[in-house]
């Protein structure tokens, strides 16, 4: 880094969130680091004139299958085909049923080593959890169909969502002032990352603005700016964190109910399958003649 800005006295990282500045100027070292998600992701390429679903589709979809999904569309119809991502919100058990080694070693289900349909399927015949992921999938691929859509090149892959900040927003290094912005400086999830990020980029141009315009160039300490944009980078991440963790909360709330529906439905079902099967059955019981104590058998249903 010294050698490509050799003239430079402020260095900016927004290399995103495996930061290269980062890396080489602190370490990677970081003072926050969480997951607050599992997600399974489907991506395809579809044709044709398919819009994103509409709130009624995907409330459908999450009643049906008592897990939380959202889809996301490319929405330039000027193009021959167009990206596609499910995104299915998972419990910890099945991200890492899905996370498994294959034939060459390599872990699967991951960017690069992605699962195909086929794959998915095989799985799903011996694990129930795969089972509940196989099924909403292929659900949604028949649906997409109806939208006068296809689907092209699935791919299906898991990840985590993490959050992070960085240990350092603004360390001297080699006798250069390095800041780091964006998703080098700090990640965060649930829609809270865009608002950090702007924010951050805002107070960051300032204090670098601050810097070339009041402070002595030949002081060796930190300048007032920079400690001030690490300060607020700070405050800006534990305030963001505290939305995106109260978005999670809720979120559980509304997967614990669907998971009791759909325990409820399962149990209702399994007692009703007992019933029947039950009510089929015919059984002996022995009866005592009072006369000659001799044993009669007589048959019943139970009803």
């Amino acid at each position: 880094m010294h050698e490509i800005f050799q003239n430079a006295r402020v260095v900016i990282g927004a290399d995103g969130s495996h930061s290269i500045v980062r890396k080489v100027a602190m370490e990677d070292k970081f003072s926050h680091q969480e997951v607050l998600r599992h997600l399974v992701e489907l991506k395809y390429q579809t044709t044709g004139r398919m819009q994103p679903r509409g709130f009624k589709e995907a409330s459908v979809d999450v009643i049906k299958h008592s897990r939380l999904a959202f889809e996301t569309t490319s929405k330039d119809q000027s193009k021959p085909t167009k990206p596609v991502t499910l995104h299915l919100f998972v419990d910890q058990p099945t991200y890492e049923s899905m996370r498994i080694e294959d034939d060459e070693g390599r872990l699967k289900g991951v960017f690069g080593n992605s699962w195909s349909l086929s794959d998915l399927e095989s799985l799903a015949k011996t694990d129930d959890k795969i089972q509940r992921v196989y099924g909403q999938i292929t659900d949604h691929l028949t649906e997409v169909l109806l939208r006068d859509g296809d689907c092209q090149n699935e791919q299906i892959s898991t990840l985590e969502l993490n959050v992070y900040k960085s240990a350092r927003s603004a360390i001297k290094f080699n006798n250069k002032y390095v800041l780091l912005v964006g998703d080098a400086e700090s990640g965060l999830v649930l829609e809270r990352g865009f608002n950090k990020g702007l924010k951050g980029a805002a107070i960051c141009a300032q204090a670098v603005s601050t810097y070339f315009q009041n402070e002595n160039l030949k002081d060796e300490g930190m300048p007032e700016s920079f400690v001030s944009y690490e300060n607020e980078t700070l405050e800006i991440f534990e305030s963001e964190l505290r939305f995106a963790k109260i978005k999670n909360v809720a979120l559980n709330t509304v997967e614990k109910s669907l998971n009791g529906s759909r325990m409820v439905k399962e149990t209702s079902f399994k007692m009703s399958e007992t019933s029947s099967n039950a009510s089929s059955k015919v059984f002996s019981s022995s009866k005592w003649d009072n006369g000659n104590n001799a044993d009669t058998t007589s048959s019943c249903i139970v009803s």
